[in-house]
């Protein structure tokens, strides 16, 4: 007798990075990927409208290299007034610059990792985003796990039983590598009600077809007894935390307290009470 868990489990990315614009908001002046697209480390995402910054920039940047120039001059003068001057006002523009700079860099929001655009906000030109919204989320392609929740016995699941996953009619070898029980502690609401109800399966092989969003079916035996004692799930009774069952002695009928183990849909195992051979009377 086998007590398991089996059903339907989907592919999601281990990894997820969270895009946002985390120095200002603004107006999107332009998208540059969609969702479903690979992109790499440092590839624009999108890009905030920030009034004249582009003409700012320039000028912040010739005026840096015009002191630059006054500068070398004034060395060659040796003027040591001229020189000092020359100096505070070139680093005085370079802060300036500088400033322009991280703003200008700050319109663009910028891929914080290599991977797949799972997630893109609905936005286009024109639309508001604010500090801190999430607009992009990108995933590594090359981590996924597969999750599974909406059973009862999910909570018997332990951390490191051995799970066959079927993808496409092939069977694979999975482990379970996190449980409720052993799920981090998170402050995220939403996040907390998936531990509190998932189960987490990582495969040792991944078949390249694989995607994001991917089902596959699962079978865990939580629980295995060979050549035990069995019965019909409907001849046992319970009342008031009794477990007992009725049997056929001759022409009557008795009661026998019985002490169960693995239990299944259809079948229980049966410790202590009865024998094999005996009649037992299906409710």
């Amino acid at each position: 007798i086998k007590q398991s868990v089996g059903g339907i489990v989907v592919f999601e990315p281990v990894r997820i990075e969270y895009q946002q614009f985390r120095e200002t908001g603004g107006r999107v002046e332009e998208v540059f990927v969609a969702a479903g697209d690979f992109v790499n480390e440092g590839d624009p995402l999108i890009r905030l409208t920030l009034g004249n910054i582009d003409i700012t920039l320039k000028e912040r940047q010739l005026a840096v290299e015009k002191l630059n120039i006054e500068l070398q001059n004034a060395i060659r003068s040796r003027d040591e007034d001229e020189i000092r001057i020359k100096q505070l006002e070139l680093d005085i523009a370079k802060l300036k610059l500088a400033e322009t700079q991280s703003a200008y860099d700050s319109r663009h929001l910028y891929a914080s990792m290599s991977g797949q655009v799972v997630y893109l906000a609905d936005i286009k030109p024109g639309d508001t985003v604010s500090e801190w919204q999430t607009v992009v989320n990108i995933a590594d392609p090359s981590a996924m796990r597969l999750f599974y929740s909406g059973s009862r016995n999910v909570h018997q699941v332990e951390v490191g039983m051995d799970v066959d996953v079927t993808i496409g009619g092939q069977t694979y070898l999975g482990n379970v590598v996190q449980t409720p029980s052993t799920a981090p502690r998170v402050t995220d609401e939403n996040l907390r009600r998936q531990y509190d109800e998932r189960i987490y399966i990582e495969l040792e092989e991944i078949p390249e077809s694989v995607k994001f969003g991917d089902y596959a079916d699962i079978y865990i035996v939580l629980k295995e007894r060979k050549d035990t004692l069995v019965i019909p799930s409907r001849a046992l009774r319970t009342y008031m935390g009794r477990e007992y069952v009725q049997i056929l002695d001759g022409e009557s009928r008795s009661e026998m307290d019985v002490e169960t183990g693995v239990k299944t849909a259809t079948e229980v195992e049966i410790l202590k009470g009865l024998e094999e051979g005996q009649v037992v009377i299906l409710q």
